[in-house]
């Protein structure tokens, strides 16, 4: 998995975590602030911020299985990261799934 996107003060999904991790470049020039779909660019709820230039990893959840009792729909789902710039920003960020070990 791999891909880029367009990011803006409005919250944007990023791509899904696979359990292998991903990496995230910041190509753009302004801060991208990373997280959940709640990220803030500033304040309580503020993302992880990623510089100009600058990549992060963030790993992924390792799926539970239950051989009794099927889990929830949806709750065998990746989890999603999210990103925002500041307000009257504009940024961009590459993404690839990546091996942690």
């Amino acid at each position: 998995m791999s891909g880029s996107r367009d990011i803006g003060e409005d919250v944007t999904e990023i791509c899904a975590v696979p359990e292998n991790g991903v990496r995230v470049r910041n190509t753009g020039d302004v801060t991208v602030y990373v997280g959940g779909p709640d990220v803030q660019a500033e304040g309580a709820g503020q993302g992880y911020p990623v510089e100009p230039g600058a990549s992060e990893d963030f790993t992924g959840a390792k799926a539970k299985e239950s051989a009794v009792v099927p889990a929830p729909e949806g709750d065998m789902d990746p989890a999603r990261l999210y990103g925002r710039t500041a307000p009257g920003q504009a940024g961009k960020v590459s993404f690839i799934s990546v091996s942690m070990t």
